[in-house]
């Protein structure tokens, strides 16, 4: 086995990483859709109980509002994230392409948040809005496995 051929194996490992990934960030976004919807009808239960029990529901404050466009960024993210990891673990030289779109998304994603950060009107929906140093790890390690992909792909060794 060449160096070349050990290398497209290492590639490939990190594609099953990277699809592995994928199906978890799509499993966490499901459930926390599952738990938004479950906490709403709570409230909405509460406070009809409430409204029964006297005459008027006393007023509460309400979960900060679900942000269902980052939940879909973050799907459109998931998906891409996937086909890539595919890619990368059977050592297709498509893979560098669809990386390089994946840190496109990445980017537009860091953008979206820093948007919502500046708009912010307290410190916890600012907080809220950054990006996790997670995140910004990916990038850093997507940026890397892009450059790796693309090197093997000039080198000839990627189907």
């Amino acid at each position: 086995m060449s160096l070349a051929e050990g290398l497209v194996w290492l590639l490939r490992a990190f594609g099953v990483m990277y699809v592995v990934g994928a199906v978890f960030l799509v499993r966490q976004l499901r459930m926390d859709a599952f738990l938004d919807r479950a906490i709403s009808q709570i409230e909405t239960m509460t406070d009809e109980i409430a409204a029964d029990l006297m005459e008027k529901a006393p007023t509460r404050s309400k979960l900060p509002p679900d942000d269902p466009g980052r939940r879909a960024w973050l799907m459109s993210g998931a998906v891409l994230l996937f086909v890539a990891g595919v890619a990368m673990a059977i050592g297709h030289r498509v893979a560098a392409p669809l990386m390089v779109l994946l840190i496109v998304q990445q980017l537009a994603y860091f953008t979206r948040q820093r948007c919502r950060e500046l708009r912010a009107s307290t410190p916890e929906e600012a907080a809220d809005a950054r990006p996790a140093q997670l995140t910004r790890n990916g990038l850093y390690w997507c940026l890397i496995l892009t450059v790796f992909a693309a090197w093997l792909g000039w080198q000839g060794v990627l189907l």
